[in-house]
């Protein structure tokens, strides 16, 4: 915005006075340093009121500084941090395996429990025809004794 100013009163030969505010940006300082390098007339001076350049360029040095340490602090920080997060990733990692491992082993007991209630039935199955053949066996016996009985009787009278 400066330059659009005095530039034309610069090329038609006039003085130009340049304040800018202590809040404008660092290029109304470079435009007078400009003008002093290029060796304008003395005529034609661009003048500098209110601003010390030594004490911007050393706060605007300190400035940079303090955000190169602050950058490296924070990059710092983003290295521990992104170690902590590839551990955490590792961590999710061992849990989800863990984790499958353990639904595996669930079904695999469900289906054990499922197959020791069916062994358990057959086994029940098994003593229920058991008892029933003791049954038939003991119905057999008795029979058995009572036609050779009957067939003692038969041999007595014969």
């Amino acid at each position: 915005m400066a330059t659009w100013k005095v530039a034309p009163t610069l090329t038609t030969g006039c003085a130009a006075i340049l304040k800018p505010s202590k809040l404008a940006s660092v290029t109304c300082l470079e435009l007078a340093d400009i003008c002093k390098e290029v060796g304008l007339p003395p005529g034609s001076k661009m003048k500098r009121i209110g601003i010390d350049t030594e004490a911007l360029k050393e706060h605007f040095g300190k400035k940079i500084m303090e955000l190169e340490e602050e950058k490296r602090k924070v990059q710092k920080s983003q290295d521990v941090h992104g170690q902590k997060l590839k551990a955490l990733e590792a961590q999710i990692l061992d849990l989800k395996k863990k984790q499958e491992n353990q639904v595996q082993l669930l079904k695999q007991k469900e289906k054990s429990e499922e197959t020791a209630k069916k062994l358990q039935a057959e086994i029940q199955y098994i003593k229920a025809q058991k008892h029933k053949m003791k049954q038939e066996a003991e119905q057999l016996r008795q029979w058995k004794a009572s036609r050779e009985k009957e067939l003692l009787q038969l041999k007595r009278f014969a």
